[in-house]
């Protein structure tokens, strides 16, 4: 993937795996993750909450826990 078209790609994959099944936590953690990248803040709180709602697994909860960043860079 390359440039904004490849960030498009991921971002219409990241979307079908959730329409696909919507409790696809690893789909909402790295979709989450590449909007805070964009700087879409407020999109990705509300993908990282549906990561820690999905997670199944301790293992997925510590994961989110690492990736998220501190609360206050959302407030940034």
């Amino acid at each position: 993937m390359q440039g904004g078209q490849g960030i498009m790609e991921a971002v219409e994959m990241y979307n079908k795996a959730v329409d696909i099944d919507e409790q696809c936590q690893a789909a909402y953690l790295h979709h989450a993750q590449l909007k805070l990248q964009l700087g879409a803040r407020e999109e990705a709180i509300g993908l990282y909450d549906k990561a820690i709602e999905w997670a199944k697994t301790q293992a997925e909860l510590v994961e989110v826990s690492c990736v998220c960043p501190p609360a206050n860079i959302f407030m940034c």
